[in-house]
């Protein structure tokens, strides 16, 4: 179970669909920790979702989950305004 969350966000439509956008954020709570577990298991769903990757923005933060200021949240609030 990853930790990090996953943002499917603006026009979409599953099928025959538009997607203009996929935002996916992780995070973890140290600089020793990686998120390459948590990307993998996310691209998995995507692939079984039939979502394509050519479309995915990620975005990440490698801190404290104590306080939304973290960049990596703050830029994908940004993207998906």
């Amino acid at each position: 179970m990853f930790t990090g969350c996953l943002a499917v966000v603006t026009t979409s439509q599953i099928g025959c669909a538009l997607i203009e956008m996929i935002a996916v954020y992780v995070r973890i709570s140290s600089h020793t920790q990686k998120t390459d577990s948590q990307k993998a298991e996310i691209e998995q769903w995507m692939k079984s979702q039939r979502l394509p990757k050519k479309d995915i923005i990620w975005f990440e933060d490698k801190e404290s989950g104590r306080s939304l200021k973290r960049p990596g949240f703050q830029k994908l609030q940004r993207a998906i305004v």
